[in-house]
């Protein structure tokens, strides 16, 4: 794995990664996650990382993802701000980040 990441304890009960700051951003793809109670880029992330798709495309309550074969890109928007933010993620390095936040948070998804 690429990107050095620990978890914390939250308040909501799940883990929360931690993310090294060149990725930060990514740790709202996490947050969708846990706001939706599932692991709901899995999926999508999964078809483009075994070639079944070259892109797709998928928004959350927080950001959207832009996932291709080589990179993934992750924006947000905050409206208060009228700022978009991005950052680019390796998609299997983003795959990874996903695979071990279900891991670690497995009792609260109720996942096995």
């Amino acid at each position: 794995m690429k990107y050095r990441f620990s978890f914390e304890k939250g308040n909501d009960g799940y883990n929360k990664i931690i993310l090294p700051e060149e990725i930060k951003l990514i740790e709202y793809v996490f947050e969708d996650m846990e706001s939706f109670g599932e692991p709901i880029f899995q999926s999508f992330v999964e078809k483009v990382v075994n070639k079944d798709s070259n892109y797709e495309g998928v928004s959350g309550n927080i950001c959207s993802l832009e996932i291709n074969r080589d990179f993934t890109t992750v924006s947000t928007e905050f409206f208060t701000s009228e700022m978009v933010d991005e950052c680019k993620i390796e998609t299997d390095e983003l795959m990874l980040l996903i695979l071990a936040w279900i891991d670690e948070n497995k009792e609260q998804l109720q996942l096995n």
